[in-house]
């Protein structure tokens, strides 16, 4: 008739079985799909009214529910959801197969750990042999165990994974480059400066001081660029200032050698020319006298030689002692002491220790010359009756002192 109700289509005894087991456990127990029924049902106990209530669940509302071949739901082209029993068969109906449900079995990883509680997800040989990536989890209600999978073929499934990480390696292509580029501009930005202070440096070293850098970054590069232009300004400064003193030294030189000259002049002129000319005007007298007074004139003329020749070898001492040139700095030394207590009216006492033989003809000369002219400043200036003149050596260095009893000096 029209408008009836249909009855669901279970058996005397599934229902028998349904009742006792709610009675046993006063839950709500099922009745697990068969080839003899084509719905799940479900039974519960009303309290109070002594009556039951059976709940059917067809097949045809469980595959709108699991099977979807729209794109838009989620599963692409290749992805479908649908569950499994714990007999290992289907329990809704395929995508790609009709008529699967209680007849095709599916045995693999994922459903196995699903039937032992487990949830997950993991690569799969499907119902039909093709490799799927399949998320799994337990359906369970009571009495009922069933395991729900949703899967999808490796290759689509890695799609979005494969754009992902080609869009991260175009971004590591793009930072890598970025990164390359900057390390460019800093370096040239580091190195074209370091150049420039090193092409300076060279010409520095072949004596062109006249360079300026201009100062174009507050960094540690500016901070360098700026420390070498005050080198440089430094290097001029004390080339100036080298060339200032050579300047000196150089006139101190010519003005040494022309005072020694006027002084050798002066002796040359007031002692050895006044004798010179006496023994000549003795000579001259010796050709006009009679023979008895030429041995008188010959005797004062042999005087006179005798003090010239010896007025030479005093000048001849002053200029380069033999002494120092035979027997060295420390014996020159106390002979110049002794021979100038002979002459004036100061005592001069030397004293020595520890000077070495190996000292250089030049530095000798040095240090006779400095002892010479401090013996005569103290003579001609200090009007002394005594002077002590000490010379010792300690370690690599030579020390000469002069010390008097004279008026001394206003420092």
């Amino acid at each position: 008739m029209e408008g009836e109700k249909k009855v669901p289509e279970i058996s005397s005894e599934v229902l028998e079985n349904m009742i006792n087991r709610v009675s046993e456990t006063n839950k709500v127990v099922y009745a697990d799909l068969s080839p003899q029924q084509s719905s799940l049902f479900m039974l519960t106990y009303i309290e109070g009214s002594n009556s039951y209530l059976l709940l059917d669940i067809p097949q045809s509302a469980i595959n709108a529910i699991m099977v979807s071949k729209s794109k838009d739901s989620g599963l692409g082209q290749t992805g479908e959801s649908y569950l499994v029993g714990a007999d290992f068969l289907m329990r809704s109906s395929s995508r790609f197969k009709e008529n699967v449900t209680l007849l095709q079995s599916v045995k693999n990883e994922s459903v196995i750990n699903g039937l032992n509680g487990f949830s997950g997800k993991a690569f799969v040989q499907d119902y039909r042999s093709v490799s799927y990536l399949s998320a799994y989890g337990p359906f369970r209600q009571n009495d009922l165990n069933w395991i729900i999978l949703a899967e999808m073929d490796e290759h689509e499934a890695m799609i979005p994974v494969d754009s992902i990480r080609n869009s991260i390696l175009l971004i590591s292509v793009i930072i890598s480059a970025s990164i390359f580029l900057f390390a460019i501009f800093a370096a040239r930005k580091i190195v074209i400066p370091l150049k420039r202070l090193q092409k300076a440096s060279e010409q520095i070293g072949s004596g062109n001081f006249d360079i300026r850098l201009n100062v174009s970054s507050s960094d540690e590069i500016g901070v360098l660029t700026k420390t070498f232009n005050r080198m440089t300004s430094q290097l001029i400064a004390q080339k100036i200032e080298l060339e200032s003193e050579k300047t000196k030294r150089f006139n101190a030189l010519i003005d040494g050698q022309e005072i020694e000259r006027r002084r050798l002049s002066r002796d040359l002129h007031d002692s050895l020319g006044q004798s010179l000319l006496a023994i000549n005007l003795k000579l001259e007298q010796a050709t006009h006298q009679p023979c008895n007074k030429n041995n008188q004139l010959l005797a004062e003329t042999q005087r006179l030689l005798l003090k010239t020749i010896n007025e030479i070898r005093q000048i001849t001492a002053n200029l380069l002692p033999p002494v120092l040139e035979v027997f060295g700095l420390e014996q020159a030394c106390l002979t110049l002491c002794k021979e100038t207590s002979t002459h004036s009216t100061t005592l001069f006492e030397f004293q020595s220790q520890d000077i070495p033989d190996n000292i250089n003809e030049k530095t000798q000369v040095y240090i006779y010359r400095i002892a010479q002219e401090a013996i005569n400043n103290i003579v001609k200036h200090a009007k002394a009756s005594r002077a002590d003149v000490t010379m010792y050596a300690y370690e690599n260095d030579l020390y000469v002192s002069f010390v008097d009893n004279g008026k001394g000096f206003d420092s």
